[in-house]
């Protein structure tokens, strides 16, 4: 019997027929790199080679034969004397001469098997790397064991390898591939329940067996999903079944795209392929089975077995259409029905939410329960056997886990536990940082990680099994909880950053005020202040995420501003560091572009952008922090970012740093670096200074970004308000010669500018601009107003900073002047720069602010990481 445990093994029960012998493997000297002869362990001839993976990284076939095409598979076998778990990869180059980089054919696999294995590839299922010729011109065979120079292979990982050919593989390409003996042989048939399940395939009786196992699942009381058919509602006749009748009609609408198959239905189809708008979104949530929802809810609302029947039918053609694939794991080349997110996401969320509210529908025969089982532990395995990261490894092993608790009748169900566990608590560690961001610090997926963290729990406590869940994993979530609630507006949304949009918390914060009910403040903002306690503190850091939240207070009228010092991220990333967004008096003020489809649009591109964000660009360039891997996550174990903060009654000040040049790719057009400064006047508004420090000597020209959340917003001077009946937000820049202002809004050819999502609009946007050489320092007040206030502030005038001897300092220093006649001096100083002398007073604080009366005597006091403020 062939296994179906993720080893590497093809359906030995196709037939196979030999067409080429591309090597016996009988002579070392036929190879390049350093091999041995082996004439003990053999297949066939009178030998075999001994690789020794940790001493020669690559093997490559010095005569190789050119014509692969009379057959459609690669077959060699390999013997492995111990299962180490390294991958090494099998290239079949074809050089392309009309391509740049190399052209080949590549597939990996992993020592995780002792003894001999016969590998099978069919060459539909080796990854295509650029643009092979063909398989009619292959150039060369190579069997490489590390790609990376920074893996180093284990060195008792050896492989003898024999015979290697093309072959012919023949037989149904037809899901699911697990026969029904290797099914029931995956079952614990001894298990309670399954007496008759047992007999039947003891006599041989796969119908029998399949009839007395659906009978054993309809009438099992444990385990269940978090809806289960048994609490099915009495049916409704009102129930509006549009949604699902245009789905029985085979319409089938994702992304206001729509596909009406003739006949049968194509599971590989996209009906976005074209133009801007192409992208594989639209197949991928083909493949999640997303539509499923429409169908079970008209069944369970309305009884109607019609749409049962539905999800039963789809189910098995998507089954019986999709076999799993061998070699591949489905996410590059991106395969529509086996990449591992939609993979994740139909077994942990769509198949158990249609199955297990349909159970009771004749619509499930024990023959269709039997292929939608097989087809389960197919999923499941593919889960195990191609893990990845981030948020897709959380959902992955969301799959596994369910699987494991789930389906206890298979053999395998305390391993998938097991590994699932094993790889949801590594994450809690390794993924998510301990201010409680996941590090692809995109609030939309970190929310979707910690969902799904979260219903790991649930469905363990459903299910009886939380001793299968480690005793401290809840209490590693709280740090996640807390981002939900400390870095909330005080609207009660947060602002989304990186591949995200402004998102609510309350959900998560019920399910927080569940598991920690000590924490009267969870419960607080999951009900809108209704119950329990508001947070004990207002502004706060998230050092290892590197997001500041800086606020006034936790109600309505409060001013919120979050300002993003952070790591670029570790996917899903924006080139926005040092980007800021603000809110206050009741609505969001300085927005961004936000999220866009994954499609080829210029949107996209914009998005991604750093001119879609609240930070600086020079020479037109954007951030390039894509192209520094370094830049994305923090190193492990993690330590603190070391941008300074200060949070206090009177004040709050922080600053960041962002030094990876500007450019595209690898090119660097500036090199240099922008240092910004925040620094919150309580409870009103927001000093903000850019300092730009270049590599060279040359003249650079910087832009400041701002985009407002308004229809309108005027120039007055250098100075840009939005113009509306609530909250406005007020830009006045220091006075500064040369410094240039326009407002933009709603450009749509490239480069696009003036855009915002949540919806998607046309924003004005106000593009500060300025040339210089050296060292260069431009400040801006960001000043909210409520409904039908003016602005306080009249004049900005830079102001003159000397050392005491009076030579310039590292410094910066403005003078604000307000309608009322009262004054504030503020100084913001380079680390170290001594000293400063500023308007009359002198510092030697990174940043200062002395508020004076109309009387020019001072009432106010703001000192930010120094000790000294006072008339000299």
């Amino acid at each position: 019997m062939r296994s179906i445990l993720p080893a590497c093994t093809l359906l030995l029960t196709w037939p196979l027929w030999a067409d080429l012998s591309i090597s016996d493997c009988d002579d070392p000297g036929a190879w390049n790199g350093e091999t041995t002869l082996e004439t003990e362990t053999i297949q066939q001839g009178a030998g075999a080679l001994r690789w020794t993976l940790a001493q020669t990284l690559s093997l490559s076939l010095k005569a190789t034969p050119g014509d692969w095409s009379s057959g459609n598979g690669l077959s060699f076998w390999a013997y492995s004397p111990e299962a180490t778990g390294d991958l090494f990869w099998v290239l079949s180059h074809s050089e392309n001469a009309a391509a740049e980089g190399i052209d080949y054919y590549a597939f990996s696999t992993r020592l995780n098997w002792t003894g001999w294995q016969r590998i099978v590839v069919p060459f539909a299922e080796i990854g295509v790397v650029r643009q092979p010729v063909g398989w009619h011109k292959v150039d060369r065979l190579q069997f490489h064991s590390a790609w990376n120079p920074d893996v180093k292979p284990n060195p008792r990982s050896v492989l003898i390898l024999d015979d290697i050919r093309v072959i012919t593989v023949s037989g149904s390409d037809k899901g699911p591939r697990m026969t029904d003996e290797e099914f029931y042989a995956a079952l614990d048939l001894d298990r309670a329940g399954l007496e008759g399940v047992k007999a039947a395939v003891g006599r041989g009786d796969y119908v029998a067996a399949g009839e007395a196992l659906a009978a054993y699942l309809r009438q099992r009381v444990k385990p269940t999903w978090l809806v289960d058919f048994r609490t099915r509602p009495a049916p409704d006749p009102t129930f509006n079944t549009s949604a699902a009748d245009k789905i029985m009609a085979h319409e089938f609408t994702f992304i206001n795209t729509t596909y009406r198959p003739e006949g049968r239905i194509d599971w590989s189809h996209n009906a976005m392929t074209e133009g801007e708008s192409a992208t594989i979104e639209w197949n991928a949530q083909f493949n999640r089975h997303f539509h499923f929802a429409p169908l079970v809810e008209a069944y369970w609302r309305t009884g109607q077995d019609k749409y049962a029947q539905e999800v039963a039918d789809q189910m098995v053609a998507w089954i019986e259409d999709c076999p799993v694939l061998l070699w591949q794991s489905g996410n590059s080349p991106y395969h529509h029905a086996w990449e591992t997110l939609n993979t994740g996401i139909r077994i942990s969320d769509t198949w158990p939410n249609a199955l297990f509210r349909c159970l009771d529908s004749p619509a499930f025969t024990p023959a269709v329960l039997v292929t939608i089982l097989k087809s389960w532990y197919e999923q499941a395995e593919h889960l195990v056997r191609w893990p990845t990261s981030a948020n897709w490894l959380t959902c992955e092993s969301c799959g596994v886990f369910y699987a494991g608790v789930l389906w206890p009748e298979f053999r395998r169900a305390p391993e998938w536990r097991r590994i699932a566990i094993e790889r949801l608590y590594g994450q809690l560690d390794h993924d998510v940082y301990p201010d409680g961001l996941e590090n692809e610090l995109a609030l939309g997926y970190n929310n979707w990680v910690l969902t799904e963290f979260s219903n790991v729990l649930k469905v363990a406590k459903h299910n009886d099994l939380l001793e299968a869940v480690p005793e401290d994993y809840q209490a590693k979530l709280e740090k996640m909880y807390d981002y939900q609630l400390l870095a909330m507006r005080p609207d009660g949304k947060l602002f989304g950053l990186n591949d995200s949009g402004d998102a609510s918390p309350q959900g998560l914060l019920r399910e927080a005020a569940a598991y920690f009910p000590r924490r009267l403040d969870f419960l607080w903002g999951a009900t809108g202040g209704k119950e329990g306690q508001p947070p004990t503190v207002g502004s706060v850091a998230f050092p290892y995420s590197g997001h500041y939240v800086m606020r006034s207070g936790w109600q309505p009228q409060d001013r919120h501003l979050l300002f993003d010092a952070g790591p670029f991220g570790s996917g899903h990333q924006h080139e926005d560091k040092l980007g800021l967004l603000c809110y206050a008096y009741g609505k969001p003020l300085l927005v961004e572009g936000g999220n866009y489809m994954y499609d080829r649009s210029r949107w996209r591109r914009y998005v991604l952008s750093t001119r879609a964000h609240n930070t600086v660009r020079v020479d037109d360039q954007d951030q390039r922090s894509r192209a520094v891997r370094e830049s994305y996550v923090l190193p492990y174990p993690f330590q603190p970012l070391g941008n300074p903060w200060v949070a206090g009654p009177e004040a709050d000040f922080v600053e960041g740093v962002y030094t990876y040049g500007y450019g595209s790719g690898s090119t660097v057009v500036a090199d240099g670096a922008h240092r910004r400064s925040v620094l919150f006047v309580k409870p009103d508004y927001w000093i903000v200074t850019d300092t730009l420090t270049p590599a060279d000597a040359g003249s650079h020209r910087y832009e400041a970004i701002f985009h407002l959340n308004a229809d309108e917003a005027r120039i007055e001077g250098q100075s840009v308000s939005t113009v509306g009946e609530d909250a406005n937000l007020h830009l006045l820049p220091a006075d500064s010669e040369g410094l240039t202002v326009e407002v933009v809004k709603g450009v749509q050819e490239e480069p696009v500018q003036g855009w915002a999502n949540g919806p998607w609009r046309a924003v004005p946007t106000a593009l500060y601009g300025w040339q210089a050489t050296g060292v260069t320092r431009q400040t801006f007040v960001l000043y909210p107003t409520a409904a039908g206030q003016e602005c306080p502030v009249t004049r900005v005038e830079t102001l003159t900073v000397t050392t005491p001897d009076g030579t310039p300092a590292a410094a910066t220093a403005a003078r604000l002047e307000f309608a009322d006649g009262t004054v504030h001096l503020y100084c913001l100083a380079e680390d170290k720069a001594g000293l400063c002398r500023f308007g009359g007073y002198e510092t030697d604080a990174r940043c200062a602010l002395v508020g004076l009366d109309a009387a020019g005597e001072p009432v106010r006091q703001v000192v930010c990481l120094g000790s000294i403020l006072r008339r000299p």
